[in-house]
């Protein structure tokens, strides 16, 4: 919601939660495929995703990508992921 107290169109959509997740590889490139696939606001033409942050930890590996359309980056469009280590 804005600062305002506005409330626009994105401020409605929701996150998208995945269940039942494939067995991925750490491979960020395979993970960003697999996103583009499944996610349903990822798959019009133009969009894209950019690695943000990569962080290794003892449970496992955490990546944010910024969701991108052509070459610019949409606000407040970003997927974090949360690879378990084993």
């Amino acid at each position: 919601m804005a600062d305002n107290g506005t409330k626009y169109p994105i401020d409605a959509k929701e996150a998208v939660l995945l269940d039942v997740f494939p067995k991925l590889s750490t491979d960020t490139t395979a993970v960003a495929a697999y996103l583009l696939k499944t996610i349903p606001n990822l798959q019009p033409e133009g969009s894209g995703l950019k690695l943000e942050h990569a962080t290794k930890s003892p449970k496992g590996l955490h990546l944010l990508f910024a969701q991108t359309y052509g070459t610019r980056k949409v606000f407040r469009g970003s997927v974090k992921v949360n690879l378990r280590a084993d």
